[in-house]
This record gives C-alpha cells, structure tokens and sequence, in this order.
C-alpha cells in the first residue's frame, strides 16, 4: 500500500507534465550554481593546474632545485583568481 501511495503523486506529476519542467528548472538552477562557483572560486580546470603547480613548488622546494619545463595536456592554462590570494 505504502508503494503505491508513493507512485500515485509521480504518476500524476507525469500526466500533467510537470516533471519534466520540474526537471529543467532544476538543472538550470544547478547550473546557475555551478557557473556562480566557477567565476567565483575559478573552474575545475583552473583548480587541477594549480594543484599541478602546486605539487612542482613542493618538489622544487623539498629538492631544493628549480623546475625549466612543466608540461600537461591539454596544455596547462591559468590558475584560479581566489589562488593569488594566498601569496
């Protein structure tokens, strides 16, 4: 009994088409999100070179040496704004 109680309003939701525009507003707003986040704090690319960069300051730093030539492909890009803030 308790399924179909469950089922019921989902199936009515479907018949209305509300799901589906349910669904879209949805997805727009995660992207709205996602896009906020990304000016915000810089994109998922931005982050993986910087966490690559990241790791060669470490090794230069423990090795005490000095890196010529990082290589990553695609080809590393910029770093986040929000990362400047922490020199």
């Amino acid at each position: 009994m308790n399924k179909l109680a469950f089922l019921f309003p989902l199936a009515l939701l479907a018949a209305c088409g509300s799901t589906n525009s349910y669904l879209a507003q949805k997805n727009t707003t995660v992207e709205m999100y996602q896009i906020l986040a990304s000016r915000l704090v810089g994109t998922p690319e931005e982050w993986i070179t910087k966490t690559i960069r990241d790791m060669v300051r470490s090794i230069e730093t423990a090795a005490q040496a000095r890196s010529r030539y990082v290589e990553g492909q695609p080809k590393l890009g910029p770093e986040p704004a929000i990362a400047q803030l922490d020199s």
